[in-house]
Formats: structure tokens, sequence, C-alpha cells
């Protein structure tokens, strides 16, 4: 028997999908107390994927789905304050800081971030004024890794 449920919200992408498939053994028992199945669980948390066949109690996917709700719903919650103080912000006049154009230098840092963000750039050459404005704006909001900066 198999069994699929999925979880999106439009705060984050969040994806709990489970493929349920009992045991042998475990479908002739007459009353388990807990019963563990099989199941492949896959998630997206803050852009890294969590996935693995594991087993797992009902009660344990119940706890997974309540944590998983619960984060959406602070994702939500984080989205709309983030909102009310960007717009109090500008409400008093208040802007956020312009990018600063990136060096030449900083060109090998540019196609790092680009390729992990899936945006093409040429190995040699110049970099599109385009692309160093994206590079610009992630870094503004703190979106870089460590070897991107």
């Amino acid at each position: 028997m198999a069994e699929t449920a999925a979880k999106k919200t439009a705060a984050k992408k969040t994806t709990a999908s489970k493929t349920t498939d009992p045991k042998p053994e475990e479908s002739n028992r007459v009353s388990p107390i807990k019963r563990s199945t099989r199941t492949v669980l896959s998630l997206e948390v803050d852009g890294v994927q969590y996935e693995g066949d594991v087993e797992v109690t009902s009660e344990q996917l119940e706890e997974l789905d309540k944590i998983a709700a619960d984060w959406d719903e602070a994702q939500t919650a984080y989205q709309k304050l983030t909102q009310e103080l960007v717009e109090k912000l500008e409400e008093l006049g208040i802007e956020p800081e312009k990018p600063t154009k990136a060096k030449t230098s900083d060109a090998k840092k540019i196609r790092r971030w680009a390729n992990r963000v899936g945006i093409e750039v040429n190995a040699q050459g110049m970099i599109p004024g385009e692309i160093r404005d994206k590079y610009e704006a992630a870094k503004s909001k703190g979106e870089l890794n460590e070897d991107e900066k």
C-alpha cells in the first residue's frame, strides 16, 4: 500500500512527502503497540534539501508534520513583520543603502555565487552588469556564502 502526502507553503518552499509500505511481518500482527513503516521523507528547509528512506512511526510523522506547520507559520509571520518594518522605515524616509559596485577582482566570487544560484555566466571575460547588480543586491541582503564575499 502506498500513501503520499505533500505540504507546500507560499512563505518558503517546504515540501514533505512520504511513501509508506508496511513490512510483511508487521501486517501479520494483530494489535501492534507502535507500528513502524519504511518512509521516504523529502523536506526542503531554507534551501537545504533533506531526504531519507527511514523507519518511522505514525507518531513521529505527526510530530514532523506539526513542526513543519509551525515552521511555515513562523516564516509567514516573519515575512509579514519584515514587510511592516520596511514600510515603517520608508514611511519615516529611511532608505536602504545603495549597493556598491563590485571590483574587477571580485569576478571569481561573483561567478561562484552566480553558479550556486543557477545564473549562467561565462568562465572568463566580462561579467554582465545585470549579473553584477544581482550579486550586489544579494550581498546587501546578506545572502552570500563566506567564499562569495
